[in-house]
C-alpha cells in the first residue's frame, strides 16, 4: 500500500510538472486527435516517470469496447506489448535503470462487463419493486450505451523507473512506431535535472536526446 500512494504522488507531482512545459493544445485532453499520442517523462532524483496518453484508435484500429472475439484478442495483445516497458522504451544503458512500476489503462471494456456487478445486485432487490427495476434498467442502459459510444476510446500508460546512475540518462528511444503504426506523431514534454523540452517524435526519429 505505500508504493501505491508513492507512486501515485509521484505521478501526480511530476506529470503537473511536465504538463507545464507543453502549450494549451497539447495540456487539454480533450482534444482527441488519432495518430497524436502524447508522451511525459519526469526525473525527480534517482527516478523516473514515463506516461503516453494515446487514442484507442492509434493502438487498436477502434475505440470502442471489442464486439467479437478477434477484436477482444487485439485488445489482449495489446495490453500484454504495453505491460512490457522493454517492448516500449529503450533508456541509456550507462543509467542502469529499471522498472519499479507499470500500469496500462484504457477505458474499452465492454458496456456489460462495466455493469456486471450492478445488474447483480439489482436483480437482488426485493419482488415487489422488480417491475420498476427492470424499467429503470431499461432507461439506463440507453442512456449508458448513449454515453460509452460517445466516448472516444484510449489508453494511459505509466512507466517508472529507478536508475542506479541517473545523471548518465540522457536518451530515451521509443519502439512505440513498431508496434502501433497508426500513430504518426508523438508530442513529447520531459522535465530532468538537467534538460526541459518540449519536441515531437515519427516514425524516423523516434529517440529523444538531450
Amino acid at each position: 500500500m505505500g508504493n501505491f500512494f508513492k507512486y501515485s504522488l509521484l505521478t501526480s507531482s511530476l506529470i503537473l510538472s511536465t504538463y507545464s512545459l507543453a502549450d494549451e493544445h497539447f495540456r487539454q485532453h480533450s482534444t482527441h486527435v488519432h495518430g497524436h499520442v502524447e508522451l511525459n517523462i519526469a526525473q525527480d532524483a534517482d527516478e523516473l516517470l514515463v506516461e503516453f496518453t494515446a487514442p484507442g484508435a492509434d493502438i487498436l484500429g477502434f475505440e470502442h469496447a471489442p464486439e467479437n472475439t478477434q477484436q477482444k484478442e487485439k485488445l489482449a495483445q495489446a495490453v500484454k506489448i504495453l505491460q512490457q516497458a522493454d517492448n516500449i522504451l529503450t533508456l541509456s544503458a550507462a543509467a542502469n535503470c529499471h522498472v519499479e512500476h507499470q500500469d496500462v489503462r484504457h477505458n474499452l471494456n465492454s458496456h456489460d462487463d462495466e455493469h456486471e456487478h450492478e445488474h447483480e445486485h439489482e436483480h437482488e432487490h426485493e419482488h415487489e419493486h422488480e417491475h420498476e427495476h427492470e424499467h429503470e434498467q431499461h432507461t439506463d442502459h440507453g442512456h449508458d450505451e448513449h454515453q460509452h459510444s460517445a466516448e472516444h476510446g484510449a489508453f494511459t500508460v505509466e512507466y517508472h523507473f529507478e536508475c542506479q546512475r541517473v545523471n548518465q540518462l540522457d536518451a530515451i528511444e521509443t519502439h512505440w512506431f513498431t508496434h502501433f503504426p497508426a500513430t504518426a506523431e508523438i508530442e513529447v514534454n520531459l522535465l530532468t535535472d538537467s534538460a526541459m523540452l518540449a519536441t515531437e517524435l515519427d516514425a524516423s526519429n523516434h529517440t529523444v536526446s538531450w
